[in-house]
């Protein structure tokens, strides 16, 4: 099955700054994010959702689509929002 990636970044906030923010994908948690962490990861091609949840809640799930050699990027602090490359 061909692959793409997904960028994401945790905003550097004061905010929180101790926390480490879990980010779930499909409904699994996929990694605990410290404030201003970046990772990249690979996903199959296709239409994925992610979310992240605190002590504070859970946010919107944002529903992306990922295509074979595309990097998709996601930034959040306490919100969660899609920038395109």
């Amino acid at each position: 099955m061909e692959t793409g990636k997904i960028t994401i970044k945790r905003d550097i906030q004061f905010k929180g700054k101790w926390w480490k923010i879990p980010v779930y994908l499909d409904g699994e948690k996929l990694y605990k994010f410290k404030t201003g962490e970046e990772r990249t990861f690979d996903l199959t091609e296709g239409e994925h959702q992610i979310y992240i949840k605190s002590g504070m809640g859970k946010s919107n799930v944002m529903n992306i689509i990922v295509n074979k050699n595309e990097t998709k990027q996601i930034d959040f602090g306490f919100t969660i929002r899609y920038k395109s490359r």
